[in-house]
């Protein structure tokens, strides 16, 4: 994913490819940065600290996205994922 991916979608269903019209209330989950400390992350990415470590990480970054947790039972996602930067 781009930097400009992260900010223009709502973190992980890009990932996850679940399509925005998925029900479901909350989404949360941790996020890791290299050399920066996990963030948790409940509801919008794009207000969260964790937009301010996106704008420091550099193209080839591993992201980790990892205690992800919906309130829908019916969405089966992974626990984890990697995520690298790319160029745009």
């Amino acid at each position: 994913m781009t930097k400009k991916e992260f900010l223009e979608h709502r973190l992980p269903l890009k990932c996850f490819k679940i399509s925005n019209d998925s029900v479901f209330k909350s989404l949360s989950y941790k996020i890791k940065f290299l050399g920066k400390p996990a963030v948790d992350v409940s509801g919008d990415f794009r207000i969260s600290k964790a937009r301010y470590y996106l704008q420091t990480a550099k193209v080839g970054d591993n992201i980790y996205i990892f205690d992800i947790m919906l309130d829908n039972d019916n969405i089966v996602i992974p626990k984890n994922i990697s995520v690298t930067l790319k160029k745009n």
